[in-house]
């Protein structure tokens, strides 16, 4: 087990990183820099990275430290994989690659699919496939949200618990089919 004091040190250092990220991005991409020097295979280090170059809207070099981080991820660990898929997924939405989303998405969920909804994987797949005008993929995707899913409605997502992402879902489709 993990000493209570190193890890009380990591979140104060997480935080510490966090604030340099919203206050200077640019020195954060530093200091992720000065840990790839050190580390040059961390994982955490390309996915932190790529926050920062989202900060400065620099979507190509956050899709290749996004990429990076998936190529050495310990997919043994929980989440180690899921959580760059489903940012690089977020971030291929943003660029309106919604055929790269996808696969994205499908890979992080084929890994570990109950984990994957811990991640909000089928909402960000029904938003996705919403995009995509694929309304029986997108609500196939709702119908894999946990029963007891909530979400705030990340990124354009529909907010709310599964019935009403569904719900919402549908109504999308319905105003895109009626021309609103």
């Amino acid at each position: 087990m993990d000493d209570p004091k190193e890890i009380e040190k990591r979140k104060a250092e997480i935080h510490r990183e966090h604030q340099i990220l919203h206050r200077d991005p640019e020195q954060y991409i530093a200091l992720m820099n000065e840990k790839l020097a050190r580390a040059p295979d961390d994982s955490h280090a390309y996915f932190s990275r790529h926050y920062g170059w989202l900060r400065l809207n620099r979507l190509d070099l956050a899709y290749d430290d996004l990429s990076k981080a998936i190529e050495l991820a310990d997919r043994r660990i929980v989440g180690a994989i899921q959580v760059p898929l489903s940012c690089r997924g977020q971030l291929f939405m943003k660029m309106g690659m919604y055929h790269d989303a996808a696969k994205d998405f499908a890979e992080g969920e084929a890994i570990d699919p109950l984990e994957w909804r811990g991640f909000w994987g089928p909402l960000y797949q029904a938003h996705c496939y919403w995009l995509m005008g694929d309304e029986a993929a997108a609500l196939a995707a709702c119908e894999r949200l946990a029963d007891d899913h909530w979400s705030p409605g990340l990124h354009g997502t529909p907010r709310g618990d599964k019935a009403q992402v569904t719900e919402e879902i549908r109504r999308r489709f319905a105003a895109k089919k009626s021309g609103g």
